[in-house]
């Protein structure tokens, strides 16, 4: 039950942290004060919802049951970066909150680089966990598809 809540979770922090950066950008672009902010509380909002989505995604794994070792390693690499992501994003958010008043346009410089990488490295999480579901059928039970997942009656890999 509580494994059916990860896809819920994980797209709040994708949407907020992708809308933080850019209005990170537009900050630049505008220097309105409120841009900054706004990227902020944003950025605060990603790194809840990267907590949960790691949180759920380990209910989602527990609830997943016998895996094959393919399956099982494709999940290993999207949950590694998942901790990465629960990791990283308070610690930038907490960075953006305790420095909001003091920070020069080099430090701001700096972290915009490290809210573009957790960006990109939040995009490449999504796509591992858009592989499990749309390449195996993890999450997906058996009597929706019709077969049991991971099986040769699923569409092709157009690669």
């Amino acid at each position: 039950m509580l494994g059916r809540l990860h896809p819920f979770f994980v797209h709040f922090p994708i949407a907020l942290l992708v809308t933080a950066l850019v209005a990170h950008v537009l900050f630049w672009w505008r220097k309105h004060p409120s841009l900054l902010l706004f990227s902020r509380f944003l950025l605060v909002g990603a790194a809840l919802g990267a907590l949960l989505s790691a949180l759920s995604g380990g209910w989602a794994e527990d609830a997943a049951g016998e895996l094959s070792a393919e399956i099982h390693e494709a999940i290993e690499q999207h949950e590694t970066m998942g901790y990465v992501q629960a990791w990283l994003l308070p610690v930038l958010a907490m960075w953006g909150v305790m420095r909001r008043k003091s920070m020069q346009d080099r430090e701001l410089s700096i972290f915009f680089g490290v809210m573009l990488l957790a960006t990109v490295l939040m995009l490449y999480t999504g796509w591992l966990g858009g592989g499990l579901v749309y390449e195996h059928g993890v999450g997906i039970e058996s009597s929706v598809l019709g077969v049991t997942p991971d099986s040769s009656a699923l569409p092709p890999n157009p690669q």
